[in-house]
This record gives C-alpha cells, sequence and structure tokens, in this order.
C-alpha cells in the first residue's frame, strides 16, 4: 500500500492503511465492533480488535464444560496468537 501511494500525505496513508486492515479482519463480529468504535489510527482499530478477539477466546474456555482453563502465561500469549496478529504482521511487510 504505501508503495502504491508514495505521494499521498501521510494523514491519507495511514486512513487507508486502517481501513485495509478493518476489511482484512475475517471475523464478522470483530470487524463490527472496530467500526461501531470508528477508530481514527491503526492501532485504535487493532486494540478494538485485540481485546474483543481477547474476550472471544475467554468466553469460549468458559463454556467449556468440563475443561481447566489456568492462567498460564504460555496459554495466554498462544491465545493472541491469531488471525489479526497474522494480518497486521502482513501489512506491516507490504
Amino acid at each position: 500500500m504505501r508503495q502504491a501511494y508514495l505521494e499521498a500525505p501521510l494523514s491519507v496513508r495511514e486512513v487507508l492503511e486502517k481501513n485495509n486492515f478493518v476489511d482484512a479482519v475475517a471475523d464478522t463480529d470483530i470487524r463490527w465492533k472496530i467500526l461501531q468504535t470508528r477508530p481514527g489510527t491503526i492501532q485504535k482499530a487493532l486494540a478494538v480488535a485485540t481485546e474483543v478477539e481477547a474476550f472471544q477466546i475467554s468466553e469460549q474456555q468458559r463454556l467449556r464444560p468440563g475443561q481447566l482453563i489456568g492462567n498460564n502465561n504460555d496459554e495466554q500469549r498462544g491465545a493472541f496468537d491469531s488471525s489479526i496478529s497474522k494480518i497486521l504482521s502482513e501489512m506491516k511487510k507490504d
């Protein structure tokens, strides 16, 4: 994206970057929550997406009958290795 808009002002590139990030989020619920907050930057959009995804993961774990979930830091780190993180890293490569 940066290469396609070399001459565009930084503010325009930041808006395009944020919009591309939101469009790339596959989970409809997460994308809707991001759009509801009307984030001004990609950092704010990422923060909302991460928060919603963490909530979804914790709800899935809480609702699994008969399975104990510990407060292991490795488990938490693994939970945050998600599609959103992958999307952000792909955008940084571009």
